[in-house]
């Protein structure tokens, strides 16, 4: 009964860093999205930009706009995966945590700290990818914010007829 109850014990901890690699798989994926979308985004503009006749009926301050808002998606997509790779590198620390854990306890292995510098390394490479989200966040939130106050400024031009009164 001792003996299930050692290897009970050591196979808990080993899973507890399932939730971590579990998390991470999440966050890999998202970041997946919002990087395809950035992309998506910096294409669009892109392919307007590139069109000399579309461009040419364009005021310059839509101009200046479009030219913003490129250098804003490309920067979304910088960050984003610089994030999708610090998830990887710590989905990699937590699963050799996971493995450590099993390894020292079946050696009876003294190195007992290697799963915790492990497990600390890769929480510490998960919080970084989490500032390279704030800061992608931040950017997105200012390239939409800017969007939205030129075209308020734009239809500023236009009688709305009073209907945006409640």
């Amino acid at each position: 009964m001792r003996e299930l109850s050692a290897v009970l014990n050591v196979l808990s901890a080993m899973i507890t860093p399932a939730v971590l690699i579990l998390a991470s798989g999440s966050l890999l994926l998202t970041t997946s999205q919002r990087l395809n979308r950035a992309i998506d985004r910096a294409r669009a503009i892109s392919d307007v930009m590139s069109n000399e006749k579309t461009m040419a009926a364009f005021s310059k301050a839509r101009k200046q706009l479009l030219s913003k808002q490129i250098v804003s998606a490309t920067r979304r997509a910088w960050l984003l995966q610089r994030a999708i790779s610090s998830i990887c590198v710590a989905l990699a620390l937590f699963v050799a945590t996971s493995m450590s854990i099993g390894v020292v306890e079946v050696t009876q292995s003294h190195y007992i700290w290697i799963p915790s510098v492990l497990g600390m390394i890769g929480i510490s490479v998960l919080f970084y990818s989490t500032i390279l989200f704030i800061l992608e966040t931040r950017i997105a939130y200012r390239s939409v914010q800017r969007e939205m106050n030129f075209i308020i400024a734009e239809s500023k031009d236009f009688d709305t007829g009073g209907d945006d009164k409640p």
